[in-house]
């Protein structure tokens, strides 16, 4: 027989006065991320779900959307302190290999965050990374 009454409140939920409080925290990073990463999950987590729990694929993909947000800040430093190009071995100049890494870091940030995008979190467009699609909206309408 079930007893009867409203149901105790979860162990991360305790009574304050008349109104349950949040106790549980917010799950840290990963271990395995970098100090860099562990900054951009710091600052994104709250966004995406509050309090609750991050799901085990929600866990993972926001991982490795901060670990190559990290990477992706790394690149654009280093092509800020040396430019757009690079001598090559040929002694012609060529794209800075930084700008390459950069490029794909911001693909792989962006496939790996869009999850949330599509959730209706609105961190990650919070996250205080530029907005690059104004560069991508295709060729506009010839006005005649």
């Amino acid at each position: 027989m079930t007893p009867k009454g409203p149901k105790p409140p979860p162990e991360s939920l305790t009574l304050n006065g008349d109104a349950l409080a949040w106790t549980g925290g917010v799950e840290a990073a990963p271990d395995w991320l970098s100090p860099a990463a562990v900054a951009h999950w710091d600052r994104l987590r709250p966004g995406i779900a509050g309090n609750r729990d991050l799901t085990e694929v929600e866990r993972t993909r926001l991982a490795m959307g901060c670990e190559a947000m990290a990477k992706w800040q790394e690149a654009r430093a280093q092509v800020e302190r040396e430019g757009l190009t690079a001598v090559g071995g040929t002694g012609g100049p060529i794209v800075n290999p930084a700008s390459k890494v950069a490029d794909a870091a911001w693909s792989q940030a962006m496939k790996a965050l869009s999850y949330f995008k599509k959730s209706g979190s609105k961190a990650v467009a919070d996250s205080g990374v530029p907005d690059k699609s104004r560069f991508f909206r295709g060729p506009r309408a010839a006005t005649g």
